[in-house]
């Protein structure tokens, strides 16, 4: 089968949508996504991140254009390999940690499409000749991933074969500033190579600051929670620390639970002040956001969390994991309350969050300061034209 041709995503000559300023640089760089035009994976959020966020970096930063891969025979190839992966973890059969982090681009897609870069946020592209390579891949937080029973000696093998690879990229990109350290003393040859450009989120916009009034508001406390994969997102434990808080305290709130249990089957109690939503759109959560005061997603594991974006742009109350990313993202606690993934400590969180509106509108307000200086589409979208303007010209 002949590869389609490449589809480009050009830019738009306004200003973004938002009325933000795009960048003044006047370099304009063409960048070759690395995706598959279909997954087999329906809740592969990181083929959906490449295949329509991405792209609308274009909006706030005109220079880029993005150029989509869209050949199916690669994309049949690469859904046949991610089945075959599945099925050996099934029978318990060894990975191979080099197979499963590398992959193929269509060559005459790239060679037609003129990029200077490529990027990729799935495996690392083994056939991308001299065009530079951004590679959105980390080694994620060691404690939590031993925490989770990775094993050391997986970690190893992880740092060998991920160490190799990123020798062969132009940059490295990792979500946080923490990360970026870490690696670049992990791996103090390339230290440079390490940037850190947080996750983008289009579709987000902020709420106003007259909204975070509401959490003086008399009425229930309202809780929420968001997850798919609900047990790796820490819902049992919240169910869990919900039960044990006081009755007096209990009969203040109410929490709802959007999540399709995508892989956690979840036993739920039947309580009248909690309700479940099975099937939301973006649209729908953040709406229910809107409503909320005090937002919950104490992860067991958790490589970023988008939705973490979407809970500070309207000023929620945030309990999140103590984990090394989320612990930059809000601020080392000043943003957000950080706790270890185990009922108790959720349990004191809410009962402290509850019972003082003071502390929940200081936390509300600096999530919601924090996104609009670090996390705001605007500005991570102006650094990922710097970092592929540095990577253009590395080559």
């Amino acid at each position: 089968m002949r590869p389609s041709s490449p589809q480009e995503t050009r830019s738009p000559s306004q200003s973004p949508d938002d009325g933000s300023p795009g960048s003044s640089l006047d370099e304009s760089v063409k960048v070759f996504l690395d995706e598959l035009p279909w997954d087999v994976r329906p809740y592969n959020t990181d083929g959906t991140y490449v295949r329509s966020d991405l792209p609308q970096l274009s909006r706030f930063e005109p220079g880029l254009t993005f150029i989509a891969q869209r050949s199916q025979w690669l994309s049949f190839r690469e859904n046949a390999n991610i089945i075959r992966a599945a099925l050996a973890r099934r029978i318990g059969h060894p990975q191979d940690v080099q197979q499963e982090l590398t992959s193929r681009l269509s060559r005459t897609e790239l060679d037609r499409s003129g990029a200077q870069v490529v990027f990729s946020h799935r495996a690392f592209p083994l056939n991308a000749g001299a065009v530079p390579i951004v590679w959105q891949q980390a080694i994620l937080d060691p404690v939590m991933q031993s925490a989770y029973g990775v094993s050391e000696a997986a970690l190893t093998e992880e740092r060998d074969v991920k160490g190799a690879l990123f020798r062969r990229c132009a940059l490295v990109q990792v979500s946080t500033k923490v990360e970026s350290r870490r690696h670049a003393m992990m791996f103090p040859d390339i230290a440079d190579r390490f940037v850190d450009v947080a996750f983008f989120s289009p579709r987000i916009a902020p709420g106003s600051r007259d909204a975070l009034q509401r959490h003086f508001d008399k009425g229930p406390v309202r809780l929420l929670f968001v997850g798919r994969q609900a047990w790796r997102k820490g819902l049992d434990l919240v169910l869990e620390a919900f039960d044990s808080l006081p009755d007096s305290l209990k009969s203040m709130t109410t929490l709802t639970v959007i999540s399709n249990f995508h892989r956690s089957p979840i036993r739920l109690p039947h309580h009248p002040q909690i309700s479940v939503v099975r099937d939301a759109n973006p649209s729908q959560v953040l709406e229910e956001m809107k409503r909320s005061h005090i937002f919950l997603n104490p992860a067991r594991f958790e490589s970023y969390g988008l939705v973490f974006h979407e809970a500070m742009s309207q000023g929620l109350a945030c309990i999140a994991p103590d984990w090394e990313v989320q612990r930059e993202l809000f601020d080392e606690g000043r943003a957000g309350m950080l706790v270890a993934p185990e009922p108790k400590a959720i349990q004191r969180a809410i009962e402290a969050l509850i019972g003082d509106q003071n502390l929940r509108f200081k936390l509300g307000e600096a999530a919601w300061e924090r996104f609009g200086t670090h996390y705001h589409p605007a500005i991570v979208a102006r650094r990922y034209a710097e970092i592929f303007r540095r990577a253009a010209a590395a080559r």
